[in-house]
């Protein structure tokens, strides 16, 4: 988790210079979680979906935050972010492509792919998105 929060960091310093700073990004993760193992790249493509999603339409400031808990079952890595969210049609859209490797969202399935051949399918990406509210989108593993 170190490792993909250094990137994701340079990442957002990146996107800070090419959204002209029209996003806020908090890293609320406790160093003792630091430690996880996380799959390479598993964070960037979620920040990268907040930022560029969570902008269109709208030019109100966005504010986006990355966060870790662990629950009785699982460790739970997520972005969350204030910007337009989507439609529950636009979200089961998303959904089923998660799970197709073709055409968009091949990040996300990427990220999906990999946590179920590491952790297995109880494991995995879940996404919560409320239209005009916001998205979650949250990276379930073992609480190991």
């Amino acid at each position: 988790l170190r490792e993909e929060m250094e990137c994701a960091d340079q990442y957002v310093q990146i996107m800070q210079f090419r959204f002209r700073n029209r996003f806020e990004y908090r890293n609320e993760i406790d160093e003792s979680f630091y430690s996880v193992s996380l799959p390479p790249f598993s964070l960037q493509p979620l920040i990268e979906n907040a930022i560029i999603h969570g902008c269109k339409g709208t030019d109100a400031p966005l504010h986006i935050t990355v966060s870790v808990r662990k629950t009785e079952v699982a460790l739970e890595v997520s972005v969350e972010d204030d910007g337009i969210g989507m439609t529950p049609e636009k979200l089961d859209e998303l959904r089923m492509r998660m799970e197709k490797e073709k055409g968009k969202g091949l990040g996300l399935y990427n990220v999906q792919r990999r946590i179920h051949i590491l952790f297995g399918v109880e494991y995995g990406l879940e996404i919560q998105s409320e239209y005009l509210k916001g998205t979650k989108m949250t990276i379930r593993l073992p609480k190991g």
